[in-house]
């Protein structure tokens, strides 16, 4: 019976110690949507660069609205913005198409009027307003 008890004892205890927290464990990788909310609070406590890489990264997450304001909040290069707001409005976010229409609309090296109505268009799909009422006034 004693030997019973210890070999007992003993597979209970390897069941417990194999089911534990083991300390190589890696932590769980942030979504795209906490990545952002770590940047908004970056940039609100003025630490833009840190914010600019977590927007960054949540944009690379497949997280549109990151990707929007990686785009808006940061001095970028022209080609940077777009590149974000385009990847902004891929992913389905209407305020990154909202911009390309107006980069598209106002911009005199980019005007092209058809590729503008093209994200106002998305972006009113997309369920933005504002949108929807400048594509209605540009189809007329």
């Amino acid at each position: 019976m004693k030997i019973g008890h210890a070999i007992s004892f003993c597979l209970l205890t390897i069941f417990l110690v194999s089911c534990g927290d083991s300390p190589d464990k890696s932590p769980k990788d942030p979504s795209g949507v906490e990545l952002r909310e770590k940047a908004h609070q970056a940039y609100a406590e003025k630490r833009y660069e840190e914010a600019l890489a977590l927007y960054k990264d949540a944009c690379q997450k497949s997280d549109g609205e990151g990707c929007f304001y990686a785009g808006k909040s940061f001095i970028l290069p022209k080609e940077q913005e777009r590149y974000f707001y385009d990847s902004s409005c891929s992913l389905g976010y209407a305020r990154g198409c909202l911009l390309l229409g107006f980069y598209h609309s106002m911009r005199s090296s980019l005007q092209d009027v058809p590729k503008s109505l093209s994200y106002f268009s998305k972006s009113c799909d997309l369920g933005n307003e504002v949108a929807c009422r400048i594509y209605k006034k540009g189809l007329k």
